[in-house]
C-alpha cells in the first residue's frame, strides 16, 4: 500500500536524521535567486553540504532497510520480492514523472533537479537483492565495490552515471550493516562513542588521502564518515541525553520524507514554470518570481538573505502539508 493509516513504531534517532536531510535539501534546492546563495548552500556535487545531507538520505535508507526486512526474517522470498520491485518501480515511476513534468517549459532551465530518486531507487534495489542474497558478506561487498570504484575510474571510462551509483549503493549498505551491529546493544552511550570515533577516523583518513585517490572514493569515505558522527550525536541528544523536544520539526519531514520531496518538485515546477501571467512590460513572470521580487527581495534585499528567505517559505509550506499528513496519521512509503 502506498498510503496507510497506521503509524508504525520508528526509531526516532532514524527519522531525525531523515528528517534532517529532507529539510537540508529543500533549503538547498529552493533559493530565491540562484545568483545569490550563500556558499554553503551551493547545490553543485562536490559541495559538502549537499554531499552530506544526500548521504544522510541513503543512510537512512539502509538503515530502514533492517527494519523492514526484519518482519521478513531477513529471508528471500517472493513476497519479498515483490515488496521490494514494488518500491523500486514507484520511485523510477515518480522520477520519471517528475522529469517529464520538469520538461514542459523547454524554454526555462530544469533548475529542480530530479536525478536523485533514479540514484536511490537503484541503490536501494540492488543493496536490498545484496544483503538478502548474501547476508554474511555485507560488510565485504561494500569493501569490494568500493575498490571496483577506485578500479573503474583508474582503468575504464565509465558513465557518471555508474560511477555515482555505486558509492550510492555503498552508502546504503553502511546504514544496513551500522544498524545490524548496534541493534541491541544496551550502552547507547558506549555505541554513541564508538560510532563518534569511527566517524571521525574515517573523515580524517578521507581528508589525508583526499588529492591522491579518486573523487568518488573519497565522496564515499567523508560521506559515510558524516552519517556515522550524525548518527552518533542523534543517539547521544536523543537516548542518552533524553533531549527529544526539539526533534519534533525534522520527524515530521522524517516520517513522511517521500511526500516532501513529492510536494516540493511539484510546488516548484507548477509556481515557478506552469503557473505564469504577461506583465505590463511584456514579459513574463511565475508566482515564484513575483513572491520573491515583492516579498522577500523586498524585506532583506535581492541577496543571500533574500535568497535564503525564500528558502525558508517554501520549506515550510511544504513542513505545514507533512503535518497535516502526520496529523491525520497518513504516511507515504516507498
Amino acid at each position: 500500500m502506498l498510503i496507510t493509516q497506521k503509524i508504525d513504531r520508528r526509531n526516532l534517532v532514524l527519522d531525525v536524521l531523515r528528517g534532517v536531510a529532507v529539510l537540508g535539501l529543500l533549503l538547498v534546492k529552493f533559493p530565491g535567486n540562484p545568483n545569490y546563495v550563500y556558499t554553503i548552500l551551493h547545490y553543485p556535487e562536490g559541495n559538502m553540504l549537499t554531499d552530506m545531507l544526500y548521504s544522510f538520505f541513503l543512510f537512512a535508507i539502509g538503515v530502514s532497510m533492517f527494519y523492514s526486512f526484519s518482519k521478513h526474517e531477513f529471508s528471500w522470498s517472493k513476497r519479498i520480492a515483490v515488496k521490494i520491485g514494488k518500491r523500486v518501480a514507484l520511485l523510477l515511476g515518480i522520477s520519471v514523472a517528475l522529469d517529464l513534468l520538469n520538461m514542459i517549459d523547454s524554454r526555462t532551465p530544469h533548475f529542480f533537479e530530479i536525478f536523485e530518486l533514479y540514484y536511490v531507487a537503484v541503490s536501494y534495489g540492488l543493496a536490498a537483492l545484496l544483503v538478502l542474497w548474501l547476508k554474511r558478506l555485507r560488510f565485504l561487498i561494500a569493501v569490494v565495490l568500493l575498490l571496483t570504484i577506485v578500479c573503474c575510474q583508474v582503468f575504464l571510462p565509465l558513465p557518471v552515471s555508474v560511477l555515482r551509483m555505486l558509492p550510492s549503493m555503498i552508502i546504503v549498505l553502511t546504514g544496513y550493516v551500522t544498524i545490524v551491529l548496534c541493534h541491541g546493544r544496551t550502552s547507547r552511550l558506549l555505541l554513541s562513542l564508538g560510532l563518534f570515533i569511527v566517524g571521525l577516523s574515517c573523515f580524517l583518513i578521507g581528508s589525508v588521502w583526499e588529492h591522491t585517490v579518486p573523487v568518488n572514493t573519497i565522496f564515499v569515505i567523508k560521506s559515510v564518515s558524516y552519517s556515522w558522527i550524525s548518527y552518533a550525536c542523534l543517539i547521544f541528544f536523543i537516548d542518552v541525553c533524553k533531549w527529544s523536544r526539539w526533534t519534533y520539526l525534522f520527524t515530521i519531514f522524517g516520517k513522511n520524507a517521500l511526500l516532501a520531496y513529492i510536494l516540493s518538485a511539484v510546488s516548484a515546477i507548477l509556481f515557478g514554470k506552469i503557473i505564469v501571467w504577461m506583465t505590463s512590460a511584456g514579459s513574463t513572470i511565475s508566482i515564484s518570481q513575483w513572491f520573491y521580487k515583492n516579498v522577500c527581495a523586498a524585506l532583506f534585499g535581492n541577496n543571500e538573505a533574500g535568497s535564503l528567505c525564500y528558502a525558508l517559505v517554501c520549506a515550510l509550506l511544504v513542513w505545514l502539508v507533512a503535518w497535516l499528513f502526520y496529523r491525520w496519521k497518513i504516511f507515504i512509503k516507498a
